[in-house]
């Protein structure tokens, strides 16, 4: 009889810890997914600089260009 009752106490136990497992799991998945929109926020925040910095560097390489042409003007004459 004892047995049973030891049985049957398991099968209590077992949902509880059963869902605190899947409580744990899906906290888990919910914290990859606030790092995912994290890291997406992130990203596309680099990318804004990075298309800031390559439009500063293209204003630079044509301002540049333009102090080349003219030194090479300047010493033709």
């Amino acid at each position: 009889m004892a047995v049973c009752f030891e049985k049957s106490n398991r099968t209590l136990k077992s949902p509880s810890k059963q869902h605190s497992r899947d409580e744990d799991k899906l906290d888990k998945i919910l914290g990859l997914i606030r790092d995912t929109q994290v890291d997406q926020k992130d990203l596309k925040r680099d990318q804004k600089e990075i298309k800031i910095e390559i439009q500063e560097a293209k204003e630079t390489q044509k301002t540049l260009l333009k102090e080349i042409l003219n030194l090479k003007e300047e010493a033709k004459t």
